[in-house]
């Protein structure tokens, strides 16, 4: 209704997230007990959310509703699409949707299966009336209609059949494997298996298909069965006729399908006795699989190389028909990504004649892959380079990595390293290439892992070496240094960790001699206005991008899995990350101010790389020079008070590594003990008389622990002064006695941790008893 109305406001969108919420409550909060009181609900309210963004016979969307969608199109493209826009709605309901799969997928599929063959009958009879040279530019809204409710349907399906897993290992949902497996006794594999691998027959087509098939395998199916419509009616010359953006949904969904469903690793699913039921199978602590899914997707299938022979024609495909649309390709290449991203699923890959095919036309960099956007070039070679540890055979091996990066390697050298580069660097031409170059580097670099580790870092160290030079060539485009700086930065964070001593201090080497090139090009620069602007944020985001850089840098000294028997050279000694790092800083920091602190994410990223180096080597500041020890120090009092919370917790952190290393090494007197020393009534004053943000307690009383045991003198200075300034008795006997039992003489005052953990705890009961009645006098 909101959207029939072209209302601006989104009030009832947003009640309508509010009660989702609700429902998620009562769905977590009564698993415990029994869902099956909750699932009428689920269906109705699933039933109805699906009605509402598909048109009749089934669905209540109406035109008004379709002509606001379309009148916000332009929008979205701009800001964000459906599945972002709506991503938590969506992710409520397929949750609900996933408490009944015995309604929701079928209910799914057979829609699907409804749209997929209205519009296969709209294409084929466009492509009739082309043969018989009619015009094409007749009325497309009944098309329109069906691409809105395909785009919607696989929306819910992804919500449905996947569950978001960042930064986990993607599987299949329990109520999705659980649903296959209670209704295996109604399934044929090999119905399923033909129903699978036929996207170009209907599915009443196939006998027994509407009984026997796997529910989830349908669905899938059915999504194979529209990429095939899309395809058919590229090759019959009807992309105007296509949405772009049914085409990127669909792509969105096999991404995050395959990442689950397709060649699963079974050492993550043990198979149920038969004789458990459903709400065993809920109470079990084990995992299950189903025999459909692994017949039809897993690693010992014949399935599973059909599925990703099919899914590479579609990449293919979509890359020459779509050149034009960043959505489409993005899509598809992080398909192709998800296809590579681990080897046992690289070695099915590396079969499929495909692959070899998009190699070889990479290589030669003819249209349209010499003409694919900076994302798609990268993930493009990404995806290829992690393809190469699934080839087996040696002999391929090397002929697939020679066809990969010498092509690279050759077009790199013949354009960087040409007699006249100096004189023709500027040219649109030149520079085009030398940014798609990076681009391509940079892909490799992303592909890095430990299979391919040395290989791709003797490649990449001269290619790096020649980018210090396209910098200082390049150092006024602002198109180029962002490119060479972010190569930098993700080979340093692909790589360092990986690598032996020789290696890392190469890197090192080549990460300073690129630090000193943007800085002596960059020095007075970098000037702005007083007032905040987000739209000049860009204009700094290279130093941003060093942060990052010097940031990766310093995980190596966090975590080194390197090998250390490599042959260096002993004179040169160990060469510490932080060292570098802080070199590094030294190098960027004349480039900065105050104001260019007040940009967010720059802020964030030049206090936590400060933060890191105080924690991983806090005596690399005793040797500081004064100038980079005053600049630091300076900086971390701007930022206890002036850029937020996030950064108030750093700055804390960073005072409190590095009062311990005083502490503990008996640095009293020293130049840094000198700076620190300020700190101590800036802390003890925000903490008691100032306005102070709760959420922040425990870190900034550690602080404060640490600062009085490295000035304890001081620390009963501002006592008595606060006591002094109390003219009330008794609020001054209740201060005292609080001031006594924060820090008793029971208590150890070094900066061991079980001491801090003492204070912290003590210093929550002092808050409360005193600080409502301390003020500035």
């Amino acid at each position: 209704m909101e959207e029939a109305l072209h209302k601006d406001d989104t009030v009832y969108m947003e009640a309508y997230e509010f009660m989702l919420e609700s429902w998620m409550e009562l769905v977590n909060k009564m698993k415990d007990i029994s869902v099956d009181s909750l699932k009428p609900k689920a269906i109705e309210v699933f039933n109805t959310y699906i009605q509402c963004h598909i048109s009749g016979p089934e669905g209540t969307r109406t035109q008004d509703g379709m002509d606001a969608a379309l009148e916000d199109s332009d929008v979205d493209e701009i800001e964000e699409d459906d599945r972002e826009r709506f991503g938590d709605v969506l992710c409520c309901i397929g949750t609900l949707a996933r408490m009944v799969p015995y309604h929701s997928i079928p209910l799914l599929s057979k829609i699907l299966e409804d749209r997929i063959s209205r519009l296969h009958g709209q294409l084929q009879r466009l492509q009739q009336f082309a043969a018989e040279g009619h015009d094409l530019s007749m009325d497309t809204s009944y098309l329109t209609v069906l691409y809105e409710d395909l785009h919607w349907i696989i929306l819910v399906a992804t919500n449905v059949l996947t569950i978001e897993s960042e930064g986990e290992t993607p599987m299949i949902p329990p109520d999705i494997m659980e649903y296959t497996i209670s209704s295996s006794k109604d399934v044929n594999i090999d119905t399923t298996l033909k129903v699978l691998s036929s996207p170009n027959e209907k599915i009443d087509s196939i006998p027994g298909a509407e009984q026997h098939t796997d529910g989830v395998v349908r669905l899938v199916s059915g999504v194979f069965r529209l990429c095939e419509v899309e395809r058919r009616a590229v090759d019959a010359k009807l992309t105007g006729c296509i949405s772009p953006q049914l085409i990127s949904t669909t792509m969105w969904f096999l991404h995050r399908w395959s990442r689950s469903y397709l060649l699963p690793d079974e050492n993550y699913y043990a198979q149920v006795p038969s004789n458990l039921t459903s709400k065993s199978m809920s109470d079990s602590q084990d995992q299950w699989v189903s025999q459909a899914l692994l017949s039809s997707f897993g690693r010992d299938a014949d399935g599973a190389q059909w599925v990703i022979s099919f899914l590479f024609n579609c990449i293919m495909c979509n890359i020459n028909a779509w050149i034009s649309e960043d959505n489409v390709l993005k899509d598809s290449l992080d398909l192709l990504v998800s296809l590579v991203e681990n080897k046992s699923k690289a070695e099915y890959v590396t079969k499929c004649e495909h692959l070899w095919t998009l190699a070889k036309e990479e290589a030669n960099h003819q249209p349209p892959y010499n003409c694919l956007p900076s994302h798609g070039r990268r993930c493009l070679l990404r995806a290829l380079v992690l393809a190469g540890s699934g080839v087996k055979d040696e002999t391929w091996k090397e002929q697939y990595w020679n066809c990969i990066l010498g092509s690279l390697h050759d077009r790199f050298y013949k354009t960087v390293c040409q007699e006249n580069f100096l004189k023709v660097y500027s040219s649109g031409g030149v520079k085009t290439q030398v940014i798609d170059l990076l681009e391509s580097v940079r892909g490799v670099a992303l592909g890095t892992r430990v299979d391919n580790l040395n290989r791709l870092f003797d490649f990449l160290h001269p290619l790096l070496e020649e980018c210090v030079k396209i910098l200082d060539v390049y150092h006024n485009y602002e198109d180029v240094v962002p490119l060479v700086l972010e190569l930098y930065s993700e080979v340093i964070q692909k790589q360092l960790c990986f690598l032996g001593e020789a290696k890392s201090r190469k890197l090192y080497e080549l990460s300073l001699s690129v630090i000193e090139t943007y800085s002596k090009h960059n020095k007075g620069k970098h000037v702005m206005s007083h007032r905040y602007d987000e739209d000049q944020e860009d204009k700094y985001n290279d130093i941003l991008i060093v942060m990052e850089l010097l940031t990766n840098l310093l995980s190596k000294d966090f975590i080194d899995f390197g090998e250390d028997n490599e042959n260096i050279n002993p004179e040169g000694g160990h060469v510490k990350a932080a060292d570098v790092a802080l070199y590094g800083l030294h190098t960027i920091i004349p480039l900065m101010n105050a104001d260019l602190l007040k940009f967010p994410n720059l802020c964030t990223q030049y206090f936590r790389l400060v933060s890191l180096l105080a924690e991983s080597d806090a005596e690399k500041f005793v040797h500081l020079p004064d100038d980079l020890l005053k600049s630091l120090t300076s900086s971390v009092e701007l930022g206890l008070s002036s850029y937020g919370s996030d950064t108030t917790s750093l700055c804390l952190e960073i005072l409190s590594s590095l009062t311990i290393h005083i502490c503990q090494n008996n640095l009293q007197g020293s130049k840094i003990h000198q700076s620190i020393c300020p700190f101590m009534k800036f802390v003890f004053n925000m903490l008691l008389i100032e306005t102070f943000n709760m959420e922040l307690l425990d870190s900034a009383s550690s602080c404060l622990f640490c600062l009085v045991c490295c000035n304890q003198n001081e620390y009963r200075e501002y006592v008595n002064h606060l006591l002094d300034g109390q003219t009330e008795p008794a609020y001054k006997q209740r201060m005292l006695e609080a001031f006594n039992k924060l820090t008793p003489p029971t208590l150890n005052m070094t900066v061991n941790r079980e001491s801090r953990i003492k204070f912290m705890e003590s210093f929550n009961e002092f808050m409360i008893n005193v600080r409502g009645f301390l003020c500035v006098k």
